[in-house]
């Protein structure tokens, strides 16, 4: 078959050629083009859109991908963020007194073990005190246990307060016994302090007239203090120690502090 090369060596130059022959050599060129070519060429470009087509379908695919992934990832976190939410409440409540929101005796042990590994290696004085409302009973029996609540969330919300004016950590350990704990730089203020919150309790002036020492409700405070520095101490112990004072509180007549170190 004539091709391409063989005419350009017999015209060589379009100036060797008549002017009669260029249109022949026009023709004769582009019949010597294989038939096939348009062919070839759609090929390569039908090539050419498939690979670009299964490209740009793999980008789409893993931007899809990106996408759900990322969904997923923001619904797990929510979920996450939900469950995590649950447990904290579920937590505070487990540590929380329903009635008087305060610390419950759960959080009040776990506090206690946390002050005490905290600050052992300071001089401080840790001071560990037990109140109980006087005549207590009798106050329930005579106004009925809707008063007895009402009575134990008022004294519930004067320990907040000390919460925040002297940084005292208080708990209710379960009917009419609260708990609270606290720090000293030096021992001679723990009276001054421990006088300053029965005073505040006394100042509710709630009516009880069935004690037998006021006719006002009144609590017995037992305290004990202890150096935070002290290697032996134990909580329990501790804790006890704090009872019996409040025990000698109860039997000296009640309505008063005893303190022992």
């Amino acid at each position: 078959m004539t091709n391409i090369k063989h005419f350009r060596e017999v015209f060589k130059a379009d100036e060797e050629i008549p002017e009669s022959l260029k249109i022949k050599k026009q023709i004769i060129l582009a019949a010597t083009i294989p038939a096939n070519i348009g062919t070839v060429i759609l090929s390569v470009i039908n090539v050419n859109m498939a690979t670009t087509a299964v490209l740009l379908s793999t980008i789409l695919l893993s931007a899809g991908l990106l996408i759900v992934n990322s969904m997923v990832l923001i619904d797990l976190l929510g979920q996450n963020k939900e469950l995590e939410d649950e447990r904290n409440h579920y937590f505070d409540k487990s540590t929380i007194d329903e009635l008087t929101q305060l610390k419950n005796r759960r959080d009040f042990m776990d506090t206690f073990k946390r002050y005490l590994s905290n600050y052992r290696q300071t001089d401080h004085f840790l001071c560990i005190a037990v109140i109980d409302i006087d005549f207590f009973k009798n106050y329930n029996d005579y106004y009925g246990h809707i008063a007895g609540d009402e009575c134990l969330v008022k004294l519930g919300n004067v320990l907040k307060e000390l919460q925040e004016s002297m940084k005292v950590y208080s708990a209710r350990l379960g009917g009419e016994e609260f708990a609270l704990l606290w720090f000293e730089e030096e021992s001679k203020n723990v009276e001054k302090n421990a006088l300053q919150i029965k005073q505040k309790i006394d100042e509710l002036k709630i009516p009880h007239e069935k004690s037998e020492v006021s006719t006002y409700v009144t609590v017995s405070i037992g305290i004990y203090i202890t150096e935070c520095s002290v290697q032996k101490n134990n909580i329990n112990e501790l804790l006890n120690s704090a009872d019996r004072a409040l025990y000698e509180a109860k039997k000296n007549g009640r309505n008063q502090i005893v303190i022992d170190t």
